[in-house]
């Protein structure tokens, strides 16, 4: 029998020492592993209304060119993002979902030693992509609240900070910070580090209080926003999302960008999604309608909810999220286990249709009672 090499003899510094990222279960694979039928996901903040329909019919009428490169600058997705955000094109950067566009910040800006921060829980991504550029990550807690902490944040910037990773709303927390403390965070940060405010949840943010990133941008701070289709729109399988920034900071995003990150299929759809207000209004209520419904179920049990201000909750069941969510997926429903993210007793649940809405809340009932009977 053939003895496998040692990877880590040609893996690049860094690699082999990297977290894996683990994404939420797949209903393929539950089904099959737990013998169950007509799983739910509600893991990984899908769109539970599907895809614009109009992304959908722009897509059916590419297809007969998807034997042709695309166009590697998607234009005239840039233009039309550019006229919405009252920015150039130039300041655009179009890539292969939100992840991409952390990926080439981190390409673009972070030298071997330079330091980066987070308010931990948030995206792992940051983390990964940090380390595999040969940074360090400053891992600092969120407050209280579970909302990212500006004076903590600004009081550990050093000549080695490079970038601040804020993420708003926050994944997994939901939360978000506001005006306030985002002024006083951009005011306070010095010339020489990138704020990378990740908004890929934006659309689902009621909250009067919550800060509009291109503001920063049109006013040519140091921020880098990322923005997505995946989400609000239900192009995720597609992976389109996109960067927003002042020219300084666009001009090098785009010198590390692949020349043809982007499919045909999905800028088309993107453009299309952009005028399908009807989908939009449409996922926007479902997502409200579901939120209040979850938060009120989960708070009659006793279960404590950071403020969500996106498509998902973030829990405190009190109870071990690695075996409740084992148990959870024996009834074919599929959420994102607490552990995950160094919070044992959490899980975050994606809002889904009403129907999936009231399927996880009976089961968590069920299995909340088995417990305590323990």
């Amino acid at each position: 029998m053939m003895e496998m090499a040692d990877g880590t003899k040609f893996a690049r510094k860094n690699v082999m020492d990297l977290p894996p990222y683990i994404p939420g279960k797949p209903i393929e694979a539950v089904e099959r592993e737990y013998g169950v039928h007509n799983a739910i996901k509600m893991a990984s903040n899908e769109n539970p209304l599907h895809t614009s329909p109009k992304a959908i019919a722009a897509m059916q009428q590419e297809l007969e060119n998807c034997y042709l490169y695309p166009e590697g600058s998607s234009p005239l997705l840039r233009e039309k993002l550019a006229a919405k955000y009252r920015v150039s094109p130039e300041q655009i950067i179009v890539g292969d979902g939100g992840e991409h566009i952390i990926i080439l910040a981190c390409n673009a800006f972070i030298n071997e030693g330079d330091e980066t921060i987070v308010c931990e829980p948030t995206f792992a991504s940051y983390n990964i992509y940090t380390r595999l550029m040969g940074g360090k990550l400053i891992e600092l807690s969120v407050d209280k609240e579970y909302r990212f902490d500006v004076d903590a944040v600004l009081a550990a910037i050093t000549p080695k900070t490079k970038m601040i990773f804020l993420c708003n709303p926050n994944n997994p927390t939901s939360t978000i910070i506001g005006k306030k403390k985002m002024q006083k965070l951009m005011d306070n940060i010095p010339d020489h580090v990138v704020v990378l405010l990740d908004e890929a949840y934006f659309e689902f943010v009621s909250d009067p209080d919550y800060p509009d990133g291109m503001d920063y941008v049109r006013a040519g701070k140091n921020v880098i926003v990322l923005r997505t289709f995946s989400k609000a729109y239900g192009l995720a399988g597609l992976r389109i999302g996109y960067a927003v920034a002042p020219l300084h900071l666009a001009e090098a995003l785009g010198r590390v960008i692949p020349a043809f990150p982007v499919t045909r299929l999905s800028q088309v759809a993107a453009y299309a999604a952009m005028d399908d207000e009807e989908f939009l209004t449409r996922v926007i209520a479902n997502n409200e309608e579901g939120r209040t419904y979850l938060q009120q179920q989960l708070k009659e049990m006793g279960m404590e909810c950071a403020p969500s201000s996106s498509n998902f909750i973030f829990v405190n069941i009190g109870m071990p999220s690695r075996e409740i969510n084992e148990e959870l997926l024996r009834q074919g429903v599929i959420v994102r286990p607490g552990f995950l993210f160094n919070c044992p007793e959490f899980l975050r649940v994606s809002i889904g249709t009403m129907e999936e809405n009231q399927r996880f809340i009976s089961a968590l009932r069920k299995i909340k009672a088995e417990y305590d009977a323990k």
